[in-house]
């Protein structure tokens, strides 16, 4: 009988593949997308999402912040290789999600 013995959830994110220089360039795409969502599921504009935000925002967009959520990403993706290298699976089921990017 077949036993799960891991159990991972991670995002798919581009930004997890990217450097922290890049980042930019994901602001500019972010901005000229005309299909964004708003808390409610609403489409907006990304001016619109931006006039929402919190003030604060600001501090977590700094280049250093930035590199450091890049870093922790990266450490944290060594962490789910090396767990499902030490569970020494049998079978490997993954299941995908959302191809659209917003449902």
């Amino acid at each position: 009988m077949a036993r799960i013995v891991l159990g991972i959830g991670t995002s798919h994110s581009p930004a997890l593949n990217s450097p922290a220089e890049d980042f930019h360039h994901h602001a500019a795409r972010d901005r000229a997308n005309p299909n964004h969502r708003d808390s409610q599921g609403n489409a907006c504009s990304y001016d619109a999402l931006l006039t929402e935000a919190d003030p604060s925002i600001g501090a977590e967009i700094t280049s250093e912040t930035i590199q450091r959520r890049v870093t922790a990403c990266a450490r944290a993706i060594e962490r789910l290789a090396d767990n499902l290298e030490d569970s020494r699976l049998d079978a490997l089921i993954i299941v995908g999600d959302d191809q659209l990017e917003q449902y």
